[in-house]
This record gives structure tokens, C-alpha cells and sequence, in this order.
């Protein structure tokens, strides 16, 4: 199953940087939860068409 998702590294590199710079700012300003899930579900849905239009090819 995870031979599928030939993208998934990308999407770990962004959402751990986002985690990163959250980290970082989380003195100055507060992300709302709403916010953190919403960016991972769109990485992971953006890895995931992409992986399947990839394995149409």
C-alpha cells in the first residue's frame, strides 16, 4: 500500500515544517486547531492525487 504514494515524502517535509514554524511563532501567535488540520488533510489530499495520476501514467 505505501508503494502507491511515490509523493509521500513531500508531504512529510511540509507538514513537519509547518509543525516547525508553528513551534517557533507559538509565543508570538496561537494557530487555531482549525487551521493546523485543514493544512494536513490538504497535503495529504494533494499527495494523494498526485500519486494517483502518477500511477495512471
Amino acid at each position: 500500500m505505501i508503494n502507491r504514494f511515490h509523493h509521500l515524502k513531500y508531504s512529510q517535509v511540509a507538514i513537519l515544517g509547518f509543525v516547525v514554524v508553528k513551534l517557533i511563532l507559538a509565543h508570538h501567535y496561537s494557530f487555531p486547531e482549525w487551521a493546523s488540520l485543514g493544512f494536513i488533510v490538504l497535503s495529504l489530499a494533494i499527495v494523494i492525487l498526485a500519486s494517483s495520476r502518477k500511477e495512471k501514467e
